[in-house]
Formats: C-alpha cells, sequence, structure tokens
C-alpha cells in the first residue's frame, strides 16, 4: 500500500511539472516571438522569422 501511494505520488509529481512547463512556453510563443508593443500579434509575424529560425 505504501508502494502505491508513493508511485501516485510520483506520477503525480511529474505529471505537474511537465504541465507547468507547457504552460510556461505558451501557445505560439517560441524563442523567436517578440511583442514590443503589446498588441498580441508577434513582431517578427510575416518576416520569417518562425519556427525554423530567422531568414536574413
Amino acid at each position: 500500500m505504501k508502494r502505491t501511494i508513493t508511485m501516485f505520488l510520483a506520477v503525480l509529481m511529474v505529471a505537474g511539472l511537465a504541465t507547468t512547463a507547457t504552460a510556461r512556453g505558451g501557445y505560439g510563443r517560441g524563442r523567436n516571438y517578440v511583442d514590443a508593443d503589446g498588441n498580441g500579434v508577434c513582431d517578427n509575424y510575416g518576416t520569417g522569422c518562425g519556427r525554423g529560425g530567422c531568414r536574413a
């Protein structure tokens, strides 16, 4: 019984950490996401700075 409770708590911890890590990034907010004017649209939209990196 003690082992079952321990395993259950371990699974909850891992699930909680995974959820937190996912939520912190947010949808559509990658490393090239910039919203300096605060309008909710990435300032790099349409410039080629997307998932693959910035194209010069």
